[in-house]
């Protein structure tokens, strides 16, 4: 279960609440890194907690629902902050139409979506937003809210 590093002290580890580990741990550190020393660098099953993660994510069918709903939203709500940026940038005309009024509703679910992944499962919540994140700041998301949203655009 863990790798033996000495026959000194042990620590207890709360992975989740059905299992516990037991590490041992070197005490001949310097005072600041004694806070550094986590189940990750000693237990083999807490080295893995990303793919465990991703194991949850792929296990429920809430937390697969809500990551893709985050993702489409994401998607919409991305390009239609885009288009606006760039009326006002002056790269689009101002008088080009905007996406349709419903879109703003996307904004508050966008919100509520992340925030209900977070409550279920906030390894995975802040996993799935830094992805979004991500995935916002290359142009991935805007390019596909465009491909979603080119029936609804207004052809002013």
């Amino acid at each position: 279960m863990c790798r033996k590093i000495s026959d000194g002290p042990r620590i207890a580890i709360a992975r989740d609440w059905r299992t516990v580990h037991v590490c041992p741990v070197k005490l001949a550190l310097p005072c600041f890194l004694r806070w550094r020393i986590t189940a990750n660098l000693n237990c083999e099953g807490a080295q893995n907690a990303l793919r465990d993660s991703i194991h949850q994510l792929l296990e429920s069918p809430a937390l697969i629902s809500l990551a893709i709903a985050l993702f489409l939203t994401n998607c919409i709500t991305t390009f239609d902050t885009r288009i606006i940026q760039a009326k006002r940038g002056g790269t689009l005309p101002p008088d080009q139409a905007n996406l349709p009024a419903w879109v703003s509703v996307l904004y508050i679910l966008d919100w509520f979506f992340l925030g209900a992944l977070l409550l279920l499962n906030w390894r995975v919540g802040l996993a799935v937003w830094a992805l979004l994140f991500v995935l916002k700041v290359l142009p991935v998301l805007e390019t596909i809210g465009n491909l979603m949203m080119s029936p609804f655009k207004n052809r002013g």
